[in-house]
């Protein structure tokens, strides 16, 4: 597990930032942010994500460079809405292949990424955690900002 603090030149981030905070960058509905039988009403999420045809594809190529990424497995933008208290989403894998994660946190805010080691990552504006897939993980809601936005990569092992 890795964390790397100002990960983006702080232009190159804010950049990239204020493209997908804007009024004009598409969102889209996923009624569960991880697959469950869940029905609480905070596990929802809204999320862009990198495939064939996407216009906003070019915005993965600083960090295809900087990790050295062959081929992105999935590319995922996650945006959670503030909740009244923090909602902590269910521990899993964000896929069933051997592969590294990133995520690379947006916007700081008292949300977190937790292990099952208990380890936990905070939410940290430019800031990027590289771990191996196999390492189950979860995500929080954030009660301190509107919004708790992520870069989720998965990407082949260098």
């Amino acid at each position: 597990m890795k964390v790397i603090d100002n990960f983006l030149e702080q232009d190159t981030f804010i950049n990239f930032k204020n493209i997908i905070t804007s009024e004009f960058f598409p969102w889209y509905f996923n009624k569960e942010k991880v697959l469950s039988n869940s029905n609480h009403l905070d596990n929802f999420q809204f999320v862009n994500t990198f495939k064939d045809g996407n216009t906003a594809n070019h915005l993965l190529d600083i960090f295809a460079d900087k990790l050295k990424v062959t081929q992105f497995i999935r590319a995922k933008l996650n945006l959670t809405t503030r909740t009244s208290k923090i909602f902590k989403f269910q521990y899993h894998n964000d896929l069933n292949v051997d592969c590294n994660t990133a995520i690379f946190y947006i916007n700081t805010n008292n949300g977190y990424t937790q292990f099952k080691n208990r380890r936990k990552i905070k939410s940290v504006e430019n800031r990027l955690l590289i771990f191996d897939n196999k390492l189950q993980h979860h995500g929080t809601t954030s009660t301190d900002t509107k919004t708790r936005i992520v870069l989720n990569l998965c990407y082949e092992k260098n």
